[in-house]
């Protein structure tokens, strides 16, 4: 079954034999076409050093079908740390990987629209 927004191809190849063509085709191809928005917002408009700031980004598949193993990444700022243990997926503690400035996360899941995925976390100013 075709999903709602997806390329489907096929090849074939044509032979010119003595006294007959003949048409071999290829087994038949199908690519899903994502639509999916992050928006990101935060808790404050100002800051201080040594304040917190709360960021949450919502995901949203518009797609129509789940799209499986999403990788979330955020790149941080150089002048906040990532505060352990904020980090949570539709209000669950989560353990996101942390590799430098980047956060990231592993969603098994995105499941189409009306259902979104919440991700919120909270950074230290630095300076």
């Amino acid at each position: 079954m075709a999903a709602v927004n997806s390329i489907i191809n096929k090849a074939e190849l044509e032979i010119e034999g003595c006294e007959d063509a003949f048409v071999v085709e290829s087994n038949q191809t199908e690519v899903d076409i994502v639509d999916i928005t992050l928006t990101k917002t935060s808790g404050c408009h100002f800051a201080v050093v040594g304040g917190t700031i709360s960021y949450c980004v919502k995901i949203e598949n518009h797609s129509g079908e789940i799209v499986p193993d999403a990788l979330f990444k955020d790149v941080l700022s150089s002048r906040v740390s990532y505060v352990t243990g904020s980090f949570t997926v539709d209000g669950t503690h989560e353990t996101p990987t942390i590799s430098g400035n980047t956060i990231s996360y592993e969603i098994p899941e995105l499941h189409p629209s009306p259902s979104s995925t919440m991700i919120c976390f909270k950074v230290k100013v630095l300076h």
